[in-house]
């Protein structure tokens, strides 16, 4: 295909406005020529062009399915896997993540599945005649960390919660044994955490050049957070493993991240005597995004260090915490 001659003006209008595969074929030269050229002028300008990525854009789900959030500056904050069990026991992932809200001041905070277990309504059996919390108490107890979390963040900060696997039990269970109660208030997970919008992906600055997908989870396996930004294009946060990691990838059109936000339960307690006391290769902490000029920093984790004496680490520090001694249920 012969080169068209066009000046950079032109140009950059062009793909901002058309997107990349659209702009190659009005200026009538191959994708990846467009690709090479604003790599060359972002660099050489040292800006980040906006530009629309056409399959990204095709698709609206509804907003109970995807919520749509815009942040051109500031951070969003992601906690995944609270497995909130007791209504007075808190991990110290948990009062860490209070702890960043209150110092970040995000703009978004977003609850990456599985906030409750659903342990009496789920497959797993009991270790013996161990006790587990019943429904109400799981959902006290998630009412009262969502409420702290509530309460450190600043005014008009939105809320968002996608579901989880285990989240998925509490309607699960109701519609298989209470279907002709469908729409009674109480019987929707939504009705008890009425300051959260509750869907199953989170979309942040889509129609930018660096869109971010955030959802449960996408791709298993030890190489999840790599494949899930692979196959989906964009950079993606997940929860659902419990691995808690960043994973970089980058191609012609530049560098884009698959993060894994861990758990904000701690991998020993007691929610996860189902793994018969196997090794976990998990970890505990949650993730920060940082925006700038709606471009995705390279993302941060914060992890816990110390479960006894409430350390975690985040940005080269130890940062202590304080996490109240678990209530004996025994």
């Amino acid at each position: 295909m012969a080169r068209a001659v066009v000046d950079e003006e032109t140009f950059i209008g062009l793909v901002e406005k058309l997107g990349y595969a659209a702009a190659a074929r009005e200026i009538g030269v191959n994708e990846r020529g467009v690709y090479s050229r604003v790599a060359r002028i972002e660099k050489r300008l040292g800006i980040r062009l906006f530009i629309p990525t056409a399959r990204l854009e095709r698709r609206s789900p509804n907003k109970d399915v995807r919520r749509d959030v815009t942040v051109e500056n500031g951070s969003v904050v992601i906690g995944s896997d609270a497995h909130y069990w007791w209504p007075h026991d808190i991990s110290t992932a948990h009062a860490a993540l209070v702890h960043v809200v209150k110092e970040t001041q995000p703009s978004v905070v977003i609850l990456n599945g599985d906030v409750i277990d659903g342990a009496s309504i789920s497959r797993h059996p009991p270790l013996g005649w161990g006790v587990q919390p019943t429904v109400v108490q799981e959902l006290e107890a998630a009412q009262l960390r969502l409420k702290e979390i509530e309460e450190a963040a600043p005014k008009g900060t939105t809320l968002l919660w996608n579901m989880g696997n285990h989240d998925l039990r509490f309607e699960r269970a109701l519609l298989t044994h209470l279907e002709v109660f469908r729409g009674v208030t109480g019987m929707a997970l939504q009705d008890h955490f009425p300051k959260w919008k509750i869907g199953w992906s989170v979309a942040i600055n889509w129609t930018k050049s660096h869109p971010v997908m955030v959802k449960h989870r996408f791709k298993g396996g030890d190489n999840a957070a790599f494949n899930n930004t692979l196959k989906s294009g964009v950079s993606m946060v997940t929860g659902h493993l419990h691995k808690g990691e960043v994973r970089p990838f980058t191609d012609y059109r530049g560098t884009r991240y698959g993060v894994d936000a861990g758990t904000m339960a701690e991998p020993e307690g007691l929610q996860f005597e189902y793994t018969e006391d196997n090794p976990k290769n998990w970890r505990s902490g949650f993730c920060v995004l940082t925006f700038n000029d709606y471009v995705l920093m390279m993302p941060e984790l914060v992890m816990v260090r110390d479960f006894q004496e409430g350390e975690v680490m985040w940005r080269g520090e130890t940062i202590k915490v304080e996490v109240p001694d678990p209530v004996s249920i025994h």
